[in-house]
């Protein structure tokens, strides 16, 4: 693990769940507008705002399971609903696996920001 990688105690005490993330964009637009969730979730697709899983799980033509995995801005750009995310902190989707032609499902859990 790099310097600059994440440990459980990092993410637990010093990220921001999705729901307290929009907490904190609420004071600065309407809550009942949507645009915390829209402006957080461009910032992502950006790459101006980092989200890490606590765990993640690939499910595809091989499976493969990771902790503190970094989600890439890329995979942000595909998502069109996360509706469930600024609820749960969970976050489901397909994707073209990097490198090959499969689709895989991947799982993010305990998502932080």
């Amino acid at each position: 693990m790099s310097p600059n990688d994440p440990t459980a105690d990092d993410l637990i005490a010093d990220w921001l769940s999705p729901r307290q993330a929009i907490e904190i964009l609420d004071a600065a637009y309407p809550p009942t507008s949507r645009v915390s969730k829209q402006v957080l979730l461009e910032r992502l697709r950006g790459g101006m705002v980092q989200a890490v899983a606590g765990h993640s799980a690939f499910d595809g033509g091989k499976q493969r399971r990771e902790v503190f995995y970094k989600i890439p801005a890329d995979d942000w750009r595909t998502l069109i609903r996360v509706d469930i995310l600024w609820i749960t902190g969970e976050l489901t989707y397909s994707r073209r696996e990097y490198g090959l032609g499969d689709r895989i499902t991947v799982r993010h859990y305990n998502v932080r920001f």
